[in-house]
């Protein structure tokens, strides 16, 4: 996994590799989920964001001793030279089959073995950002890959960065070959294109759940799974007596377990004593709300959310909806 960039498309942020969602698991430990005590995985790294952000102790917290962490003293002209570095360094067996998976990226597939570029359908992402800027493929009827193009929307297949090679030591050699001769940066797809004109075969695999945060505001979309501090009653059911039976607002209810369904938190916070716990906990589980975090005793009065904002949870990051008691319209409001 290279992530030895500068990351210049999240500014005042720190390496993007090094970002945490908001579940508070790094962006790389999201890439690498399909991988994690299965794989060997090999990091590379700038030693600036070593020494700067702790980034070495940060990634063994994560992915546990297992992983290899490459450190590289400058930065390199680009993911591809950064992987060949590694290579270079003997921290790569040459005869071993190897994956470079970019960092920015998520997705799911079946493992598969060989030449192999993974990819996802233009059709099938049409909220995809900045589709020119992408790298696509065109294949034969053999689903055979007969050329990589960067930048060009020139079929349906753009690449999720996700690179497959049947051995370290084939990539060496193309990469050496190329160098000299790739007037700028040598990119992964000039590596395949040069395999593919010495005869080695790529095929296509086609992943699903494709996450592309390859850029700030991609990112920022992602993680827009907000925390909830919700109340009970007046909000999710009709303010009544603490009984057993109650009346639920069906629409405030839904709109909630959207919300959960898609990764958000949900913290409910009531008035009610603490002897009514059992209860409430009960009314909540019928609810659809098994898990969520309860807080009782909170005080009848106004509430006020106090929260910090920076540039990893930009401004505003605590915001405040008021509802009418009983009424049934959060809908209209989130």
């Amino acid at each position: 996994m290279p992530c030895a960039g500068l990351s210049t498309r999240f500014p005042n942020l720190r390496p993007k590799y090094l970002l945490t969602d908001y579940a508070g698991r790094l962006m790389i430990e999201n890439a690498a989920k399909n991988y994690i005590g299965k794989d060997r995985i090999t990091i590379v790294i700038l030693k600036e964001h070593d020494d700067k952000f702790g980034a070495r102790n940060k990634l063994i917290e994560a992915f546990g001793h297992k992983v290899d962490i490459v450190t590289l003293d400058k930065p390199t002209s680009g993911p591809a030279d950064t992987v060949y570095q590694a290579i270079k360094k003997g921290r790569i067996n040459l005869k071993d089959e190897i994956l470079i998976k970019d960092c920015d990226g998520f997705f799911d597939v079946e493992p598969v073995s060989g030449n192999v570029i993974y990819v996802s359908l233009l059709s099938d992402n049409p909220d995809i950002r900045n589709a020119p800027a992408k790298s696509y493929t065109i294949t034969n009827e053999q689903n055979i890959v007969t050329t990589v193009v960067e930048k060009q929307i020139v079929s349906n297949s753009f690449c999720v960065g996700g690179y497959q090679f049947s051995s370290a030591e084939k990539y060496v050699t193309a990469f050496e070959a190329l160098q000299g001769k790739v007037k700028s940066e040598i990119f992964v797809s000039n590596i395949i294109d040069y395999m593919i004109s010495n005869g080695e075969i790529f095929c296509e695999a086609k992943v699903k759940n494709f996450v592309d945060v390859g850029t700030a505001d991609d990112w920022f979309k992602y993680n827009n799974k907000p925390t909830y501090f919700c109340d009970i009653d007046g909000t999710i059911i009709r303010s009544a007596e603490y009984n057993i039976s109650y009346d639920p607002l069906y629409d405030n209810v839904e709109k909630l377990r959207k919300e959960l369904a898609r990764g958000c938190q949900i913290v409910f916070c009531t008035a009610r004593p603490k002897k009514y716990e059992e209860l409430t906990r009960k009314i909540l589980n019928e609810l659809g709300f098994k898990d969520c975090i309860l807080i009782m005793g909170v005080n009848h009065s106004r509430r006020v959310l106090i929260n910090d904002f920076a540039p990893s949870n930009p401004y505003p990051s605590a915001v405040a909806i008021n509802l009418v008691r009983d009424a049934d319209n959060l809908g209209d409001m989130i």
